[in-house]
């Protein structure tokens, strides 16, 4: 074989066994544009993705902060648990669609999500993984609002209007929701962990996996509600109306319902173990003694 064959061959053979060996991430960093590439745990901190296509991305816990991604697509991408902190988002089509326009770093601000900041209400509005840690939305008018996987942490959400909002897998945690209306909202796999839920209204809300995990719910409405599988450890359900719920499978490990109603609330597969029950009402609808832990007793008839 001539020199010059074997030559071509072998830089074939090379750029072959790159292109095989390079991955989701260099492809995109080659090409930019990796459409439904699995990216999870990419690590894309600084990285130039300006303009990049990204449609359908799995960049679930991706590190891209400090990334300029200043008009990329990122329609459908999935940027769950990602790290966007300092991200240039600037004219970037976002998860749902929408342009993004000026903002601070590691925020796409849409126009959706510039009215709910500017008038601090947005009915129907679509905030599909809106990025909103830290703000101050006290009273803020968002009843059947889209806001699944929307970063609400530490978000002062007090008096809110919650009504019929799909907050899927959000995250809630340590937000302060003290009386807030969140009556019938999906909150399907939604993080609550620390939140202040005390004299919220939960009445028929969706909570099927949700995590609540040291959250105070004192007083609370729960009425009717879904909380299948979900996570309550060391929550504080002190007076709550707990009554028609849905706790199948769910973990009070360690909760506080001294005087919470639990008439007729589901309890199969629930994990009760060093729950507190003092002069709760039991499913049954009768009362529990002083000092019921890990489970309710009654007073012998």
């Amino acid at each position: 074989m001539p020199a010059a064959a074997v030559a071509a061959a072998l830089l074939l053979a090379f750029f072959s066994l790159t292109d095989c060996d390079s991955g989701p991430s260099q492809k995109l960093l080659r090409t930019g544009s990796c459409v439904g590439c699995n990216l999870r745990n990419a690590a894309l901190a600084g990285a130039d993705l300006s303009g990049a296509t990204l449609v359908g991305a799995d960049l679930k816990g991706a590190d891209l902060s400090g990334a300029d991604l200043r008009r990329a697509v990122l329609q459908s991408a999935d940027l769950r648990g990602a790290r966007i902190d300092g991200v240039r988002f600037e004219g970037a089509v976002w998860v749902n669609g929408e342009r993004c326009g000026a903002g601070p770093a590691g925020r796409c601000r849409t126009a959706a999500l510039q009215r709910l900041l500017k008038s601090g209400h947005c009915p129907r509005c679509d905030l599909h993984s809106a990025t909103l840690q830290g703000e101050m939305l006290q009273a803020a008018g968002l009843p059947f609002a889209r806001l699944p996987h929307a970063r609400l942490s530490q978000a002062d959400l007090r008096g809110a209007d919650f009504r019929y909002a799909d907050a899927t897998g959000a995250d809630l945690s340590g937000a302060r929701l003290r009386g807030a209306d969140l009556a019938a909202a999906y909150l399907m796999g939604a993080d609550l962990s620390g939140a202040d839920l005390e004299q919220a209204h939960l009445r028929q809300c969706r909570l099927i996996g949700a995590l609540l995990n040291d959250a105070v719910l004192k007083r609370a409405d729960l009425f009717g509600a879904t909380l299948r599988k979900a996570s309550l450890q060391r929550a504080t359900l002190r007076g709550a109306d707990l009554s028609d719920v849905d706790l199948s499978g769910a973990d009070l490990s360690g909760a506080d319902l001294t005087e919470a109603n639990l008439t007729g609330a589901v309890i199969d597969g629930a994990i009760f173990q060093g729950t507190l029950f003092a002069d709760a009402v039991w499913i049954d609808g009768r009362p529990c003694m002083a000092g019921s832990v890990g489970g309710c007793r009654q007073p012998e008839n």
